[in-house]
């Protein structure tokens, strides 16, 4: 009669459960009966226990991908006591004798932890308390780069060029490529801006700039960039030095060289309004060309003119000559 008594006083006695949402630290106490805790296999015949059981489970740290929490608590029964966790299917995760620490995945999901005051060793059905953890979730995926423009958008390909990327998302160390070429010196300037050099000798043309963040995520923007390959330097203008000889008979063709600089392939040579031909490019600094027979006495400029229409014209250069009777 007497073991009968006890017995319902013990599964009368009130226990309380914690209720703990570690990601905000928010706390909430509610009494409950020992009958109403989850059926572990804890409590089935909870006896007195004198003072309290308590149970503290605290965040202490976490990652990307879980949280690790310190469980303590305390029993004013002198018997022995632990811990112990259960995910929401009641399958034991971790326990323990003394406090410790229990890592949870960042999943948003509730874990249940009971601090158990045994009858007897070996035989858990004693005072017990629960608390109610409710995982941290886990961070937001991050977003993907986003490409609003590039500065400058053009570049000669004679030499190295650096160009700044403006968008969003932007992470260290990304990986940024002009058409399918990876380019090397990127700078991470911040969440909206890198900066990154594009190399000399790259084909003259039209290129898309892609950037890929180390998640995999990616962003292009097409036709971005453009490649030009510059312009060769204009040819400078021929001068003229002399022209050897500097006379000749009108009885006969006279060869002559002209000296000077600059002249190219194919030059027109005119001794004053007379067009030469027979012009031998020899060098740049050299032609050679014939004056023909019968041309009028008197003395003549020499004028050569480049295949680009720049010229030089050397004043009072020739002198033709009648021959005596």
């Amino acid at each position: 009669m007497v073991h009968s008594a006890m017995s319902r006083l013990w599964k009368r006695a009130a226990v309380i459960v914690t209720v703990i949402t570690a990601a905000l630290g928010v706390i909430a106490m509610t009494p409950q009966t020992a009958s109403a805790l989850p059926s572990y296999g804890y409590c089935t015949g909870c006896h007195s226990i004198g003072g309290g059981v308590s149970v503290s489970v605290v965040k202490t740290s976490e990652t990307a991908s879980q949280a690790t929490y310190s469980i303590s608590g305390s029993s004013a029964n002198a018997m022995g006591q632990g811990w112990s966790a259960f995910n929401a299917s009641q399958t034991k995760l971790a326990s323990g004798s003394a406090a410790g620490s229990l890592t949870l995945p960042r999943d948003g999901l509730s874990y249940t932890v009971i601090w158990v005051n045994p009858q007897s060793s070996g035989n858990l059905t004693g005072a017990a308390v629960t608390t109610v953890v409710t995982s941290i979730p886990a961070p937001p995926a991050p977003a993907a780069p986003l490409l609003t423009g590039i500065t400058p958008t053009s570049g000669l390909n004679s030499a190295v060029t650096s160009i700044t990327i403006n968008g969003a998302n932007f992470v260290a160390t990304p990986t940024v490529r002009l058409g399918t070429t990876v380019l090397s010196g990127v700078t991470f300037v911040s969440a909206t801006r890198l900066t990154v050099s594009i190399p000399a000798g790259l084909a003259a043309g039209v290129y898309g700039v892609t950037v890929v963040n180390p998640d995999g995520q990616s962003a292009a923007l097409g036709n971005a960039f453009t490649v030009i390959v510059p312009a060769p330097p204009a040819p400078a203008a021929p001068t003229l030095a002399s022209v050897s000889p500097a006379s000749g008979l009108n009885s006969a063709a006279t060869s002559i060289t002209i000296s000077g600089a600059n002249f190219v392939a194919t030059p027109t040579v005119r001794l004053g309004t007379t067009v030469l031909s027979g012009v031998t490019f020899v060098s740049a600094t050299r032609l050679t060309v014939s004056i023909p027979a019968g041309l009028a006495a008197g003395v003549y400029g020499v004028t050569v003119v480049n295949p680009d229409g720049q010229s030089a014209a050397l004043g009072n250069a020739f002198t033709v000559i009648v021959p005596a009777p």
